[in-house]
């Protein structure tokens, strides 16, 4: 079995790297955004057990904080 490293060194060998503009395309196809724009807020709403279960208590990037939602006001 061939591993990762060894087929990128040989489509290297072989000058048949993808280009920056090819990698760029297909990220931007993969992930759903440009990665120059400006940055912006991302809120993520996770539910109350999937957020005990898996989230809280867990290394993660300072930017990564809770937010604490009030109830919507009745009406």
């Amino acid at each position: 079995m061939v591993h990762q490293f060894e087929k990128r060194c040989k489509l290297w060998e072989k000058g048949k790297l993808p280009t920056i503009e090819y990698v760029e395309q297909e990220l931007e196809k993969a992930w759903g955004f440009n990665l120059y724009l400006p940055r912006d807020l991302l809120i993520m709403r996770f539910e109350s057990k999937f957020a005990r279960w898996y989230v809280d208590d867990t290394v993660r990037h300072p930017t990564f904080q809770p937010i604490i939602s009030n109830p919507v006001a009745s009406v």
